[in-house]
């Protein structure tokens, strides 16, 4: 928590990076998100350069559905995008039930066609 009370933001430095990678601005970004949608003949997003900043800054994580076309665009998992939190490696610390981030982590595989393991997930959720 910071010293007003609120949830400490966790820059997402991979989706950065990979923006940066390919030379593009944050409005090029929701730009090509928006060109993807289109070729896939969904619906137009809602989305912009102050989107794609908050999620950057860590201030919003993107929804499913903008987890899914990022994946695309960057033709990279949400893992290596840092889209999905990275699992509790100490044993003791993990929760009885599988954790949120599993079934996401799982259901981003599912949305995007291909197999959990080849993402690097456990099919089995992580159960203390």
């Amino acid at each position: 928590m910071t010293e007003n009370g609120g949830p400490v933001r966790q820059p997402n430095h991979k989706l950065r990076y990979h923006r940066q990678l390919r030379g593009w601005s944050i409005d090029d970004v929701a730009d090509e998100l928006c060109k993807l949608a289109g070729s896939l003949e969904e619906p137009a997003p809602g989305v912009n350069g102050n989107m794609v900043s908050r999620w950057e800054r860590g201030v919003r994580s993107p929804r499913p559905r903008y987890v899914r076309l990022l994946c695309r665009l960057f033709e990279r998992s949400a893992d290596q995008l840092g889209l999905v939190k990275a699992e509790v490696q100490d044993e003791d610390e993990r929760d009885e039930e599988p954790s949120d981030d599993w079934y996401y982590q799982v259901l981003v595989c599912e949305l995007l066609g291909m197999p959990a393991e080849a993402a690097g997930f456990r099919m089995t959720p992580p159960i203390a």
